[in-house]
């Protein structure tokens, strides 16, 4: 699938333009990580954040790396995912390794870098990635130390020809799409490459509830019983939390517009009917175990 990547520099994108020109994905620049501290925030990741949820776009973002120092990196945590605490990614989130100002910390100290960025990621339920360019994945990184990541890499080239595996390449920083003023970068997602939705289902659940699920991906019969006994329904008090705007998501990955305002409201109720109404479930307004397998197809 191809796709781009954007940030502010691309200024004010049309993303209908962008979707009828054969874009399947798109990663968002997030922000700029400082060893001082100081997080600048791209101001056009909000915009399109949004315009990409209205048109399901799949979408991931990339974090640029100016961090000398894994504590430095880790002051800078703390804020970010209070800014990302109820938005949603199908693709990873990524550290963009490949700022020259950091070369001389050493392979294997921007190895351990990379690897405490993918760990802090996945505790908090996203898919980790790095991003770098072939020279640095070849000389400046190990990606033997952080194995749990999604890799990036960037090769303008007719192939790419990286010899271990990766998710992403991207491939020209010169592309032409409708809907974007200038050049942008273009992208290939490789279609042997899915998200399992069950696993991220399963690292919600763990959260919110202190489920103690395997995270294995595979929906088996304590899955079951633990859809069961956490089902979502329209009630009053409203449910609200993490495991409620998961399921947002899913539900508007199957084309339903549901608000990802994490409260299980009468539109999630409709929705829920609707889908058991399409597939010939028992028709009560609860994601329990059955809506929850449709949805993590």
């Amino acid at each position: 699938m191809r796709g781009i990547d954007v940030s502010e520099f691309q200024s004010n994108i049309d993303w209908n333009k962008v979707v009828n020109d054969n874009i399947k994905f798109a990663i968002l620049k997030f922000a700029n990580i400082y060893d001082n501290e100081k997080i600048y925030y791209d101001t056009k990741f909000e915009t399109n954040y949004k315009k990409c949820k209205e048109l399901n776009i799949p979408i991931g973002a990339y974090i640029y790396n100016y961090c000398n120092s894994i504590d430095n990196m880790e002051l800078n945590f703390k804020e970010i995912f209070s800014k990302l605490d109820n938005k949603y990614f199908e693709l990873p989130i990524f550290l963009d390794m490949e700022d020259k100002t950091i070369l001389s910390e050493g392979k294997s100290y921007l190895s351990k870098m990379c690897n405490r960025f993918c760990e802090t990621i996945s505790e908090k339920s996203f898919i980790p990635g790095i991003y770098a360019n072939l020279n640095w994945l070849e000389n400046y990184l190990d990606v033997s130390q952080f194995l749990n990541a999604k890799i990036w890499i960037a090769q303008y080239n007719s192939e790419c020809t990286y010899q271990k595996p990766y998710m992403i390449w991207q491939y020209s920083k010169t592309g032409k799409i409708n809907g974007i003023s200038g050049n942008v970068d273009l992208n290939y997602l490789y279609n042997e490459v899915k998200i399992n939705y069950t696993l991220e289902w399963q690292k919600i659940m763990n959260k919110t509830y202190n489920c103690n699920l395997e995270e294995d991906g595979i929906f088996g019969p304590m899955c079951k019983l633990v859809a069961l006994k956490y089902y979502l329904n329209y009630n009053i008090p409203i449910i609200c939390n993490k495991h409620v705007l998961f399921i947002q998501k899913l539900f508007n990955l199957k084309g339903y517009k549901l608000a990802e305002d994490s409260m299980f409201g009468p539109k999630c109720e409709q929705a829920t009917i609707s889908l058991q109404k399409d597939n010939n479930l028992t028709i009560d307004g609860c994601v329990g175990p059955e809506v929850t397998v449709l949805l993590l197809e």
